[in-house]
């Protein structure tokens, strides 16, 4: 597994503590508006997660090199000029 794949586990890991934690205070507190914030905190942080875990890159691909070359003189040939700065 990636070094992100742990990272990810751990951190999935720890949100599950925190939300086992927010709701023993929540049966403790009762419905005070700062633990119903925290509920709803540790609810949005499980969604985060689950976003991330989809849209994080792939690790194990190679990254696409584009040479830092200059373009041939005839490639913006047909290009026109569409008002950048003064002339």
């Amino acid at each position: 597994m990636s070094e992100l794949g742990h990272d990810l586990q751990a951190v999935h890991r720890a949100a599950h503590e925190l939300t086992r934690a927010v709701t023993a205070l929540q049966l403790d507190a009762g419905g005070h508006v700062d633990v119903q914030r925290l509920v709803e905190d540790a609810r949005r942080i499980h969604e985060d997660l689950a976003l991330l875990g989809v849209h994080s890159p792939p690790r194990d691909e190679e990254p696409i090199v584009i040479p830092d070359d200059d373009y041939p003189p005839d490639f913006f040939a047909d290009a026109h000029d569409e008002g950048i700065g003064r002339q």
